[in-house]
């Protein structure tokens, strides 16, 4: 894949620059096309900013996706910048996920 091969040659797959969906264009609304990826998510209940179970789920899975990310480097030759969390809850319900684990874009595996 071309795109792979970019990343290959130029380190790390940054995936907020490779994935148009992951970039949102200032004062403009766009329809995008969002890729089937594999996530690391934590889900929870309670208000993020006082809930010690959210500082306990962040700090589980941040050192996760580290290892994964590792582990992607040093066994399929992938390396890939961990994305920053990302809260998809509301004040009572909560989510985080850095994202994407460790499948390439557009690589399937």
């Amino acid at each position: 894949m071309p795109g792979q091969d970019r990343a290959a040659s130029a380190g790390k797959i940054d995936f907020k620059r490779e994935i148009a969906a992951y970039r949102a264009p200032r004062g403009a609304f766009e329809i995008v096309d969002v890729p089937r990826l594999q996530y690391l998510m934590v889900d929870g209940h309670g208000d993020p900013n006082t809930a010690p179970a959210y500082s306990a789920a962040l700090a589980a899975l941040y050192p996760l996706a580290y290892a994964l990310k590792f582990a992607s480097r040093r066994e399929l030759g992938r390396d890939y910048v961990v994305m920053p969390s990302k809260d998809c809850g509301g004040p009572r319900t909560w989510r985080c996920s850095p994202r994407p684990a460790t499948r390439a874009a557009g690589t399937g595996r």
